[in-house]
């Protein structure tokens, strides 16, 4: 426990429960590291009038960014301690997710020097998928953050390489302005060297540097050891000391085997401005990376100044045209979107609908024409999606033919019109294949950092069949096993794979993720996924019928489990989307009844005026006079709002 004088870490008086929460999470993760360089805590708890605290070490220095003005020996001793610790928390399967300055406390004794790591409240698991709301300090973020990837140990070291440039030059190496802006050039360019503004650079250090700040991941050094050995001249000679060396932290794969079906859709979405064959539909497998080829066009098409709508399809009766009725109430208050009609209850006869259709592209081809800009309509998982939707799907196609700036993309698990002449729409069809061997043989490589034989390639392609999502959680089911190893090479235990066989299937990976789980531990995870793919910690505290302490335990539980994740204020998400899926589907339809039931109960007394979710959850229960009541509700809600 602590000697003497602490530092207290206390809610503000007007601070909400996502504040609250926060304080939580660092204690939760602090709890986890015991490093030198790393801030001890030692308590959390509540104060008498009500706001949240944890108590901590008490570290007295000052910022980096205030310690240092030259690459002097101090300066690189203190380096040497933030490697070492960032390299301890990536090996124990965390990211820091906020490097800044004010971040790394540097005190002096005599000659000695010592650097500590703090704040805590914004880590993360590596490996989980990155979460809608973006988390850090902007001036310090990596750039594949603020693009929807899923960070890594590779997202620290960029900016604690922006730490050490700002430290040494006296300056941000960016501009500020636009946030649009701001993010192209983030994208886009790459740092100048720092010898440009400051002398007597050491080479080594401008080189690493260099490679630290690079704008694509793959191209920085996969983790803080690789910095360490880079500088190994420079600093200390105990910094490479008792550092784990044969087990790295596994990292994100980009895009890979997708090349051509990119350009392709870029080249489609790029001539909207001539206004011909503007729509295409993404199809293919579950896993076979349909999403995650309309991220990546996503981002590309922001670089392009488009404005981008995007949402997913859930299977609803009460919202028909459900995606269309979340982006107008995203964009209403900006854009002054009429929403009313999109929500509701039923849609009769063919021409009301197809009036609701028109309403609706009339309304994107004005938004176009008022921003000024090229429009990018995005659907996923549109099999899931009400008829209507996919018929407004097609309506849009052929609208886009007669409109300039408008443009249609959408995903699904097939060919939803295989009966119908793709000529009639102009609805380009995009097929996703299964990844070649060579593909496969980036994608490992790229997640272990390091080039791997072909024979480990040939081996993740016959378990997965080349689906990327089998692919990476095969690559993770090796390396949490241990069949392979990280260190200065890449180490395959092939006998040992003989033996135990990785899973196949996504449902097998699904089993094998919930398998060893708690009983207290599923049953929450199961209400969970009736809750939704995200879920507030209120209601799902208020289902589980738990402590405090207890439900708190649980969610730690299941985060380290990578199970669920972190998302915006006070809500989580699952991790993989898949898993939420499988549990439901386990379910029994009476009691999916039953459960919908009480999260109705539950929101009603928690968020009486989230008509939308209570219409949704009462349509699965099975009370209907309640589901058109909350329909109902939430038209005259958006009605109200837009007025």
């Amino acid at each position: 426990g602590p000697q003497g004088t602490v530092a207290l870490k206390i809610a503000r008086k007007t601070a909400d429960e996502d504040e609250r929460l926060l304080l939580k999470e660092e204690f939760s993760s602090l709890s986890n590291i015991n490093h030198p360089n790393v801030v001890s805590v030692y308590d959390f708890g509540t104060a008498k009038d009500g706001r949240a605290f944890l108590t901590m070490e008490l570290v007295s220095g000052r910022h980096f960014h205030r310690s240092f003005k030259r690459p002097s020996k101090s300066f690189f001793a203190a380096l040497s301690q933030i490697l070492r610790a960032l390299h301890h928390i990536h090996y124990l399967g965390y990211i820091h997710g906020d490097i800044k300055p004010e971040n790394i406390l540097v005190s002096r004794k005599g000659k000695a020097v010592t650097a500590k790591l703090t704040d805590f409240g914004l880590v993360q698991n590596l490996g989980v998928t990155a979460p809608a709301v973006l988390k850090g300090t902007p001036g310090y973020m990596a750039p594949e953050i603020f693009t929807g990837m899923t960070p890594d140990a590779r997202s620290d070291i960029y900016s604690l390489g922006v730490v050490i440039y700002e430290t040494l030059t006296g300056r941000s190496p960016f501009d500020t302005g636009e946030a649009p802006a701001i993010i192209k050039d983030r994208l886009t360019r790459e740092l100048e060297p720092i010898s440009k503004w400051v002398d007597n650079v050491p080479l080594p250090l401008e080189r690493i540097l260099e490679r630290m700040t690079r704008t694509k991941p793959e191209n920085r050094p996969r983790d803080a050891l690789e910095i360490l050995e880079a500088l190994r001249e420079l600093l200390p000679e105990d910094s490479l000391s008792g550092i784990e060396k044969t087990r790295r932290p596994l990292l994100s794969s980009s895009l890979v085997g997708r090349r051509r079906k990119l350009d392709r859709l870029l080249s489609l979405v790029k001539k909207t401005s001539r206004s011909r064959n503007a729509a295409a539909l993404i199809t293919g497998p579950p896993g076979i990376g349909k999403s995650r080829l309309l991220k990546e066009l996503k981002r590309r098409a922001q670089l392009e100044g488009i404005y981008i709508f995007a949402a997913s399809c859930t299977a609803s009766r009460t919202r028909p045209l459900g995606p269309f009725s979340d982006l107008a109430q995203a964009e209403q208050r900006e854009l002054g979107m009429q929403a009313a009609a999109f929500h509701e209850e039923k849609i009769s006869g063919h021409e009301q609908l197809i009036r609701q259709f028109e309403v609706i592209s009339k309304y994107f081809s004005r938004i176009s024409e008022e921003l000024d800009k090229r429009l990018l309509i995005f659907l996923d998982d549109l099999e899931l999606g009400h008829r209507n939707v996919q018929s407004l799907f097609q309506y849009l196609s052929r609208y886009c033919r007669t409109r300039h700036g408008l443009a249609c993309i959408a995903a699904a698990n097939q060919n939803l019109w295989a009966d119908t002449s793709q000529e009639e729409f102009e609805i380009e069809l995009i097929e996703l294949q299964p990844l070649s061997k060579t593909s496969t043989q980036r994608l490992v490589s790229n997640m272990l950092g390091m080039n791997v034989p072909f024979k480990l390639a040939q081996l993740v392609h016959r378990y997965s069949g080349g689906i990327p999502l089998l692919e990476e959680e095969t690559v993770s089911w090796l390396y949490r096993e241990s069949l392979i190893m990280t260190g200065d090479k890449c180490q395959v235990k092939w006998a040992r794979i003989k033996e135990r066989k990785p899973p196949r299937t996504i449902g097998a990976f699904t089993n094998l993720l919930i398998k060893g789980l708690k009983k207290e531990e599923l049953d929450l995870l199961k209400k969970a996924s009736v809750v939704g793919d995200t879920f507030e910690t209120e209601v799902l505290k208020a289902l589980s019928g738990r402590s405090e302490k207890k439900f708190s335990a649980l969610l730690r539980a299941l985060r380290s489990r990578k199970l669920i994740q972190k998302e915006a204020g006070t809500a989580y998400s699952f991790t993989h989307k898949w898993v939420s899926t499988a549990l439901y589907s386990k379910i029994p339809r009476e009691e999916k009844k039953v459960m919908h039931k009480k999260v109705l109960n539950t929101l009603e007394s928690i968020y009486p005026n989230h008509y939308y979710q209570l219409a949704n959850h009462a349509e699965k229960a099975g009370v209907r006079t309640k589901t058109v009541e909350y329909s109902l509700a939430a038209a005259r809600d958006a009605k109200k709002t837009s007025s």
